[in-house]
């Protein structure tokens, strides 16, 4: 079953896609061209997932900052730190 139409898409791997649809209203700045996006365990843009879909690894850092018991001592700031995630292009099997 077909579900959606794009003029553009980009596939980075399982869970980290984004496609272009030219003709649909985006829902938020209600004009007309849409990226839909899907990165699973980081908020990429789609330039972002074209990067990664082009074979280039890229590196995400969470802006929350994540807390650790373990970890508290004066130079890691009090336990506090921020969480990265390194994304490369992984091959698909259709």
């Amino acid at each position: 079953k077909l579900e959606h139409k794009f003029s553009e898409f980009y596939i980075g791997g399982k869970k980290l896609y984004c496609g272009y649809d030219s003709d649909a209203i985006n829902p938020r700045t209600k004009q007309k061209g849409y990226w839909k996006t899907a990165s699973k365990g980081a908020r990429l843009s789609p330039e972002q997932i074209k990067e990664v879909a082009d074979g280039k690894s890229i590196t995400y850092e969470f802006d929350a900052p994540s807390y650790s018991i373990r970890n508290i001592t004066p130079e890691k700031d009090g336990g506090k730190s921020g969480a990265t995630r390194w994304l490369r292009f992984t091959p698909c099997i259709f």
